[in-house]
């Protein structure tokens, strides 16, 4: 399953808890999340739910081939 959405943090952390079949979060159009992703975020939520979640950060324009932050 994969998820795309706009949350802060906590919403990222409360989706991962709550979605059990999550395998890819694309994050990439959340604004406020750096601070999160530098604190740990990512390692915070594979360790706290032992799930094994890739999640996708930079932005990819698909009609212009770009990858944008």
């Amino acid at each position: 399953m994969r998820g795309c959405v706009r949350v802060t943090g906590v919403g990222v952390e409360a989706v991962v808890e709550g979605c059990h079949n999550l395998e890819v979060f694309d994050v990439s159009q959340c604004k406020n999340l750096q601070r999160w992703l530098d604190q740990g975020g990512v390692e915070k939520c594979t360790q706290l739910w032992r799930r094994n979640v890739r999640f996708e950060t930079v932005a990819q324009d698909v009609a212009a081939g770009v990858r944008r932050r």
